[in-house]
């Protein structure tokens, strides 16, 4: 033991180096003999992960980051030196995968880090982006969380803690690393003193962050991915399993009722919106689960062939409408609304029942005013369910009027379109007998006509209004 102590502070960068490396060495046989004896130790050989922690962390951290033989340091080869007085050559320790199972990878699936480091932060570089967990203290004096000398001992080489690393792997664009950083935590800051509890008998607050955030992180690693979709038809619904890595399925479809089937259809009791939630399960016995609403409405009992359309003819407005595929249909609603204010209902008409064939309606809206009407029609099936069709707008223009009425010849129209200049007139039996100017006020002259009466009608305009000329 005093040769050993004295070889270690005589070359203490040597030697430390290469039992850090024997370590190392250590954690990927470990790997290499899961893998290899998997079948007998009922493990999945794609999934092995090494956790480590303090020197256990530089072993982890290794085991993904020193693969090569070219990436191991200088000090792990035939390296002569100066033991006291006497010269020596240190025997080279190979490459970093030695020993049994050669034909196996001895690189892990994932690293847990707790306070460890590196020997050079070069080593972690874009190909290895195995996951990884680090925790670390920012006042850890043992192991730096930035960089410097282990014990803060200058016979020692620097290495590098978790913030350097988590940085890099944030270069490198590694998508799968979790950090937990305790600012002025300590080394071993969940309450351990080289292996045994600080306060003689368990760990302290930060134990019950750490121990699930890695029990999580791990169960990621390894779980399915829940996913599924909907295709709604009325009140049934198509579900479709996406999940990648499954074997078993448990569906709850919000309504009391649940399914084992991997794409199960499910006919809903009316309509609503489910929660429905998918439970997942692969051969480890890992887990997921994805949850989302599914709307399901009932199936009216028709199919609108076009849209509604409106048309003024000057004096009524008319509204058509075809279906198609009526079944138990009972009747149609007309609803209306001026100048944005509520849909009230404007009357209603019979449906047909049951018609496979496509009917055409129509409804008159008798003399409305001036203004912006929108329309739409409410079907209404025999158990109360209704839909609505699309809206129609309707622009009808101001009431053509005229004063004085009778008159001498000499009167003014109201209501003209601005477009409007000119008017026709006509006699008592429908001939027309002039098209007269009409000035920018609305005023015309009928004098030239022998007394009786006449009806005027703007040129371009449906609607007609009767004078009596003296």
């Amino acid at each position: 033991m005093a040769a050993t102590n004295s070889r270690v502070l005589s070359n203490a960068e040597l030697h430390g180096t290469r039992a850090v490396y024997r370590g190392i060495q250590d954690g990927r046989t470990a790997v290499r003999h899961f893998r290899a004896n998997a079948a007998a130790l009922g493990v999945d050989p794609n999934q092995v992960y090494l956790a480590g922690s303090s020197a256990g962390g530089f072993i982890a951290l290794h085991s993904i980051y020193m693969t090569e033989a070219a990436e191991a340091p200088p000090e792990t080869g035939a390296v002569e030196y100066l033991d006291i007085f006497t010269p020596r050559t240190t025997p080279d320790l190979g490459p970093p995968d030695t020993g049994s199972n050669i034909g196996f990878s001895g690189t892990p699936n994932g690293v847990i880090n707790l306070w460890g480091g590196v020997a050079s932060i070069d080593l972690v570089d874009a190909t290895d982006d195995q996951p990884i967990y680090l925790a670390h203290g920012t006042a850890d004096a043992t192991v730096p969380f930035t960089s410097g000398p282990p014990f803060g001992f200058t016979g020692f080489p620097d290495v590098f803690g978790s913030s350097p690393i988590s940085d890099q792997l944030t270069l490198n664009g590694t998508a799968d690393f979790e950090t937990y950083f305790v600012p002025g935590g300590e080394h071993e800051f969940y309450g351990t003193d080289n292996g045994t509890w600080s306060n003689g008998t368990g760990p302290n607050a930060y134990w019950d962050t750490l121990l699930p955030q890695v029990t999580q992180f791990l169960w990621r690693q390894h779980k399915p991915t829940a996913g599924f979709t909907a295709d709604v038809t009325a009140l049934t619904v198509d579900f479709t399993n996406e999940s990648t890595d499954d074997i078993d399925w448990f569906w709850d479809f919000g309504d009391g009722a649940t399914s084992t089937d991997e794409n199960p259809t499910h006919l809903y009791s009316g309509p609503g919106t489910y929660p429905v939630e998918l439970f997942v399960r692969n051969d480890l016995h890992s887990w997921d689960t994805l949850e989302q609403d599914i709307t399901v409405e009932a199936l009216l009992p028709l199919t609108w062939s076009g849209p509604l359309q409106g048309e003024h003819d000057g004096k009524d407005t008319w509204l058509n409408w075809s279906v198609a595929n009526q079944t138990g249909t009972d009747y149609f609603v007309v609803e209306h609304s001026l100048a944005g204010n509520p849909f009230l209902e404007l009357g209603q008409l019979a449906a047909a029942g049951n018609e496979a064939e496509t009917i055409n309606y129509r409804f008159r809206h008798a003399l409305p005013e001036a203004g912006t009407h929108l329309y739409r029609i409410r079907q209404v099936d025999l158990d109360g369910q209704s839909t609505l069709s699309l809206m129609a707008s309707v622009e009808v223009g101001a009431k053509l009027g005229v004063y004085p009425n009778p008159s001498n010849g000499m009167l003014t129209l109201t209501g003209l379109d601005e477009e409007v200049s000119s008017v026709e007139i006509f006699d008592g039996a429908g001939r027309r007998v002039s098209v007269m100017k009409v000035s920018a006020g609305g005023g015309i002259d009928l004098s030239s006509l022998k007394g009786g009466h006449y009806w005027l009608r703007p040129l371009n305009r449906a609607e007609w209004i009767g004078v009596q000329v003296r």
